[in-house]
């Protein structure tokens, strides 16, 4: 079941869209969730986490995904990913980091639109 969260900015006008992480990864091992959306300073930040889960799966490049649906103003999107970046150039787009706590300072400036053990849940895909 798809749930769309809505955000509200004041003086901005808001329409559906989906935010999608998206990470190519070396076998199919590997699993991504978006753990949570913030709104900060006018962007809205993804923050994602990237787990190997079986490593003797089989070497063959290909994609895992996870998205949320957004009620929200067309704002520039930040992904953060928490885990190792896997070799290739499709993955520059987003932020790898170590753990939540590089950024854990800035987060607390904004607002907390969804956190992935809340009563909204993302809608996955593959």
């Amino acid at each position: 079941m798809q749930k769309t969260i809505d955000v509200d900015v004041p003086g901005s006008a808001r329409t559906e869209r989906t935010v999608t992480a998206e990470i190519e990864v070396p076998s199919g091992g590997y699993d991504l969730n978006i753990q949570e959306i913030y709104s900060i300073d006018g962007q809205i930040w993804v923050i994602s986490s990237l787990t190997e889960e079986d490593n003797d799966s089989p070497a063959i490049t290909m994609r895992v995904s996870d998205q949320v649906v957004l009620n929200a103003p067309d704002v520039p999107v930040q992904h953060y990913v928490v885990g190792d970046r896997p070799q290739g150039t499709y993955n520059e787009q987003y932020r790898f980091i170590r753990d939540r706590s590089e950024i854990e300072a800035r987060l607390g400036e904004g607002n907390m639109l969804y956190q992935v053990n809340a009563s909204v849940s993302s809608n996955k895909t593959r």
